[in-house]
């Protein structure tokens, strides 16, 4: 499988999130409760997982979720997302290897956006964890 594959395969939950699809499995609770109380992690299961195992990554996969900072849209904040993989022997290779995939994105409570690009900003400088 190609990373590109791979990373696709782990974010599209949270891609059709933000295009304003609703988004299924365990992020989206995952990615509240870091909103709301700064962090949060799992070992991913539930569809995103089962997707994985069709396509032979038997390894599990945990998630992070830390509040970067607040945002100024009241309930919103800046989320740090990573997805971690130990010891994967990806196709046509004999070494494993260990995955890492990262990104950030604006979360709102129910995971809409920030209403205006205004309050997709820090409430302060520097942000507020």
């Amino acid at each position: 499988m190609k990373r590109a594959d791979f990373i696709l395969i782990l974010l599209w939950p949270v891609l059709a999130a933000s295009q304003g699809m609703k988004l299924s499995g365990e992020l989206a609770p995952l990615m509240e409760r870091a909103r709301i109380v700064g962090q949060a992690s799992t070992i991913l299961a539930g569809e995103v997982a089962a997707r994985m195992r069709e396509q032979v990554i038997e390894q599990p996969v945990r998630v992070s979720v830390h509040r970067l900072h607040r945002l100024r849209d009241p309930g919103c904040a800046r989320l740090k997302v990573s997805f971690d993989q130990r010891q994967v022997i990806p196709p046509n290779e004999t070494t494993p290897r260990d995955r890492h995939t990262e990104f950030a994105l604006n979360w709102c409570e129910g995971g809409r956006p920030p209403a205006s690009s205004d309050g997709a900003l820090p409430v302060e400088p520097g942000g507020q964890p």
